[in-house]
């Protein structure tokens, strides 16, 4: 019952690389939702409700790390209450999502 969340590391501005980058085109194309965070708290409760949304759908979830998020400094709330996911109360997984079956 795993979850992938695909980190997309953007330089728009061109401060690290030649060029600039811009991932959500790429995600959009292959039908990946792209979460886009705009502080450092948003980029800790983004992670956890990203890989939550992955784990429920079975398929992958992106977040964007650009360089005003990851390189600025904030005080979090990382308390274990903060950031719950929930499932619906009328969930009843049927294990025909995008995962292959085998066999």
């Amino acid at each position: 019952h795993g979850g992938v969340l695909a980190l997309l590391g953007d330089d728009h501005s061109s401060e690290s690389s030649t060029i600039a980058s811009a991932s959500e085109y790429a995600m959009v194309d292959a039908m990946i939702p792209v979460l886009n965070p705009s502080s450092v708290q948003e980029l800790l409760d983004y992670g956890i409700l990203g890989w939550a949304m992955s784990r429920f759908c079975g398929g992958w979830v992106s977040l964007k790390a650009i360089h005003d998020t990851v390189e600025a400094s904030a005080s979090v709330d990382c308390s274990l209450t903060r950031t719950v996911p929930r499932l619906p109360a009328t969930f009843v997984p049927d294990r025909k999502s995008v995962v292959w079956e085998r066999g």
